[in-house]
């Protein structure tokens, strides 16, 4: 689906437009590191029943603080993610999804739900 399919979509649904709103709300308040809109907006998607984003809210809400910091403050993880992923990523390609004890009684002991005890 490209972006002209998906905007021509949504105002054929009123609840993908609520939804759209409210997605394109967060992003702004993301990315203009706005926190302090967090309750106005979590109220906003409350009033709006949409069960899309109910979920993400009640998270949200579970862990306010931390997400008006994360939402406000300049400091950033992102490096340090960052260097986990290049650290792990070596490791991933070697190994697939299979963890190192799995690859070591050889490619398909995975397969017959091999393990270690035999």
């Amino acid at each position: 689906m490209s972006f002209e399919d998906l905007e021509e979509l949504i105002p054929a649904r009123p609840h993908l437009t609520a939804l759209a709103s409210r997605v394109r709300e967060f992003a702004a308040n993301l990315t203009q590191r706005r926190g302090h809109d967090l309750d106005e907006w979590i109220s906003a998607v409350r009033a709006d029943d949409l069960p899309a984003l109910r979920g993400f809210a009640l998270g949200l809400e579970k862990h306010k603080p931390a997400v008006i910091a994360g939402l406000t403050l300049p400091y950033s993880n992102g490096s340090m993610e960052g260097t986990n992923t290049k650290v792990k990523l070596p490791k991933r390609q070697r190994y697939g999804r299979r963890s190192p004890s799995e690859t070591s009684r050889g490619p398909r002991a995975c397969e017959a739900g091999m393990t270690e005890d035999g």
